[in-house]
Parts: C-alpha cells; sequence; structure tokens
C-alpha cells in the first residue's frame, strides 16, 4: 500500500504477526503545515486505519507497548507545543 501524498514515516513497533502502527508527519500542500500521524493495521497490512488525526505535532518517534498504550515524541508547530503525548486507547485521543 502506499502512503498518502506528504507523509514520512519515522518509527514502526510491531506488537505481532498481525498489530503493526507506524507513526510518522504529514506536510500539508500548498500551506507546508505539518502534522502527526499514526497508522495501524490488525492484519498484517492488508488495511491501515489513521489515529487521532488533527491532534499531534509533526512526530520524531513513536513506540506501541500494547494495542493501547502508545507513546509519541513530537516537533514544536504553530498548532502545536512540543512535547511527549500518549493515548491509553489505541490513539482515539492523545495527552
Amino acid at each position: 500500500r502506499h502512503l498518502p501524498e506528504g507523509v514520512t514515516l519515522r518509527s514502526v513497533s510491531l506488537l505481532d504477526e498481525e498489530y503493526v502502527v507506524v507513526f510518522g508527519t504529514r506536510r500539508q500542500p500548498y500551506t507546508g503545515v505539518t502534522e502527526g500521524v499514526v497508522y495501524r493495521t490488525e492484519d498484517a497490512g492488508e488495511t491501515w486505519t489513521e489515529c487521532g488525526r488533527g491532534q499531534l505535532p509533526a512526530l520524531v518517534y513513536g513506540r506501541a507497548f500494547s494495542e493501547e498504550s502508545q507513546l509519541v515524541v513530537g516537533q514544536p508547530t504553530p498548532l502545536h507545543p512540543s512535547g511527549i503525548y500518549r493515548t491509553d486507547n489505541a490513539g482515539v485521543t492523545w495527552k
């Protein structure tokens, strides 16, 4: 499967043969605004779901500890402060 235009991946977490989470950054065309992206698959890459769109700054690193618990490190942007974010609900919300 191809990545959407403007997406660069930074980290991959393999939890088992089927469940994989990838972390990266999307640069919007024309505006150049960046945001963090997290995609997960539960079927070894046949299908991918984007998690928590619009909630994260551009990502430097990400790690999944379980299907629910994940941690990311973000870069500063005008829309998001820099820092460490975590989720305990599989990327639905980030704190």
